[in-house]
């Protein structure tokens, strides 16, 4: 008897920067996948941008993407910081075990240097389309350097 596999939550994480984006685009093995972003998830539901919102904001990523697995019978990728040996990804960890959830989980590691580069390129590129616009990319610009600066002065990268 031939039996398929669980699905499997696919996680692609880093700091802003990265490259997570540009990794899943251009991954044979996960471009054609369907795919979670955390950016969506904030999106859509704006009380996870508050006080400890990140669990609710992680919650509702796992609801998502196993909604999707389910619809579409396939594994999901989830983009997301979800840096690791924080309590967020270990709160993480934990819950998709408790559920019984398959999971993996490839970091991508860039300098400090590099991402922040990365990040004033995007919002150089987003602030340039239209004024409306720009101000969105601000704030997310600066949510981005925000991120950014707190993992560096923790020291974690």
């Amino acid at each position: 008897m031939c039996r398929r596999r669980k699905p499997c939550l696919i996680f692609v994480t880093g700091v802003p920067g990265s490259g997570k984006s540009y990794f899943i685009r251009h991954s044979p093995d996960l471009r054609e996948l369907p795919r979670v972003d955390i950016k969506d998830i904030y999106l859509k539901y704006p009380e996870a941008c508050q006080f400890d919102g990140w669990k609710l904001a992680q919650d509702k990523m796992i609801e998502t993407a196993l909604e999707l697995s389910k619809k579409c019978k396939s594994d999901v990728v989830c983009e997301a910081i979800l840096y690791i040996s924080t309590p967020s990804r270990t709160r993480l960890e934990l819950e998709l075990r408790r559920h019984k959830i398959m999971f993996v989980f490839t970091d991508l590691v860039v300098n400090f240097d590099t991402c922040m580069r990365r990040v004033e390129e995007d919002f150089e590129k987003a602030s340039s389309i239209d004024y409306k616009e720009h101000a969105q990319a601000k704030q997310y610009y600066q949510k981005r350097v925000d991120i950014l600066n707190s993992y560096h002065a923790k020291g974690l990268i």
